[in-house]
């Protein structure tokens, strides 16, 4: 039973991982800081520290999007990541 659903498991993982990085991407691209200012324009942070928060974020982005293809820890450190990012 395990066998069989394999390789829709890693065709699901791998669809998750490329929404994320592609995520990550979109923030960056034309600028990061339209992604600031919309962090502090929604109230999550205040101008200080919104350069931070959003690479940060960013950057969690695009780690959770190359670890999700990756089998170590996936269970304990990289589904409760993901879940928390979502």
């Amino acid at each position: 039973m395990r066998n069989s659903n394999q390789p829709l498991i890693w065709i699901l993982r791998f669809v998750v991982s490329v929404l994320f990085i592609f995520s990550a991407y979109a923030k960056l691209h034309p600028s990061v800081y339209a992604f600031e200012h919309l962090l502090v324009v929604q109230n999550i942070t205040n101008e200080c520290f919104a350069p931070i928060l959003a690479r940060c974020i960013i950057a969690v982005e695009f780690f959770l999007g190359i670890a999700f293809l990756q089998n170590h820890y996936f269970k304990k450190f990289i589904l409760p990541a993901t879940a928390l990012m979502l």
